[in-house]
Order: C-alpha cells, then sequence, then structure tokens
C-alpha cells in the first residue's frame, strides 16, 4: 500500500509538468523551472547516458546514493495488476542521497526540514517522445528562519548544479 502511495505522490507532480520550453533556441535541450520543481530536458543524450551522468555528477561530488529507483520498471511490471495498460514511462529512474554537510545546515536550522530528505533526482523519457530525456527534482519550499531559508536554496543551488552538470 505504501509503494502505491509513493507512486501516486511521484506522479501527480509529474503529470502537470510542461514538456516544451517555446522560448529555448536550443533544439537539444530546454529547461523549465515552476514553483514546485526544477526540469530540464535534451535530446543531445541517450536515456542511459543521462541516467550514468546524473549517478556519476552525484558521486564524484563525494556523495553516496542511498537509493536507485526504477520507478519505469515498477510501473510496467505492476500495470497489468492494476489493471492499467498505458506505458507510462519507456525509463524512469530515481536517485535519492542526502550530503552530510547540506542536511546538517538544513537540519540544524529547522529540525522540520526533515521532510526535504532525501534529495531526490529523477530521470525519465515516454514513450511518446523516446529522444527526449528529461531531468528534474522537486524544489525545496523556501522557508522558516533566514537560517532555515539560506540551507534551503543552497540545496536548490546543489540539485541544479548536479543535473545541469549532467547534461553537459
Amino acid at each position: 500500500m505504501f509503494r502505491l502511495f509513493l507512486i501516486a505522490v511521484l506522479l501527480i507532480p509529474l503529470s502537470a509538468c510542461s514538456t516544451d520550453d517555446p522560448g529555448n533556441p536550443s533544439p537539444s535541450s530546454s529547461s523549465a523551472t515552476d514553483s514546485y520543481m526544477v526540469l530540464r530536458s535534451t535530446t543531445k543524450f541517450p536515456f542511459d547516458d543521462v541516467a550514468e551522468n546524473i549517478d556519476i555528477a552525484i558521486t564524484d561530488l563525494g556523495y553516496k546514493i542511498d537509493n536507485h529507483a526504477y520507478i519505469g520498471r515498477m510501473l510496467e511490471r505492476t500495470k497489468e495488476a492494476l489493471g492499467a495498460t498505458e506505458t507510462v514511462y519507456l525509463n524512469a529512474q530515481q536517485f535519492r542521497f542526502c550530503p552530510a554537510q547540506y542536511s546538517r545546515n538544513m537540519l540544524a536550522a529547522d529540525p522540520h526540514n526533515i521532510a526535504f530528505c532525501p534529495f531526490i533526482i529523477n530521470v525519465y523519457n515516454t514513450p511518446g517522445n523516446p529522444k527526449k530525456v528529461y531531468v528534474m527534482f522537486r524544489k525545496p519550499r523556501i522557508v522558516g528562519s533566514e537560517e532555515s531559508k539560506k540551507a534551503l536554496r543552497a540545496v536548490e543551488v546543489l540539485l541544479t548544479k548536479i543535473i545541469d552538470e549532467a547534461l553537459q
């Protein structure tokens, strides 16, 4: 039951994603920043390369990936049992990690900021546009004291840096 809840929580925000950035002059990549997420996309690299680049960008900073979830595989494996017929993703992976210094700063500023842990970066492509690979994360809500806001902004900068590095 928890897994179904987790799936719903992860997929509902993704269903609201805009897939095109009409103001972007580059045909191979685009980006969008919404109030709740940062989304980048590329046609420059295939899915497996982008997923590997995210892994490398995280681990090259010295961070350990705590969990590597294969969301696309899970949805395919369970769709028949759930009465679904649609393939949502060709590939979808999630990288979860929690760098000690960022987490400590964020949690020391406000213990309630634990709601923003762990940090998660998603990589996926869809059947409708298999050559376009999306990379995104939920933005931490900038709340609390000035110290808390500073720590949460630093997390957002870190996550943005990781996905931008992976798409270069």
